[in-house]
């Protein structure tokens, strides 16, 4: 197995993971193609018991980069907060 081949999730994963999410918004309004390249592109990341996840993931994602979809996620946060 090559390096690349070794990062890729088999295709049996992707076409389960694909059905699974597609039940549910906003997957269910994608091109399976789309939640395709989402399903390949997602990492496994797992939480402590109790842990609050959007926090968590926007921390990640703030880290990662300064994107304009966490800007728009935090002024979304702080227009909820007044």
């Amino acid at each position: 197995m090559n390096a690349t081949s070794a990062n890729q999730p088999s295709s049996s994963l992707v076409a389960n993971l694909r059905t699974e999410l597609m039940r549910y918004a906003p997957f269910a309004q994608m091109q399976a193609s789309h939640v395709d390249h989402f399903v390949t592109a997602a990492e496994q990341a797992y939480y402590a018991p109790g842990e609050t996840l959007l926090y968590a993931l926007l921390v990640r994602q703030y880290r990662a980069s300064r994107s304009a979809a966490f800007q728009s996620l935090a002024r979304c946060h702080r227009m909820t907060d007044a």
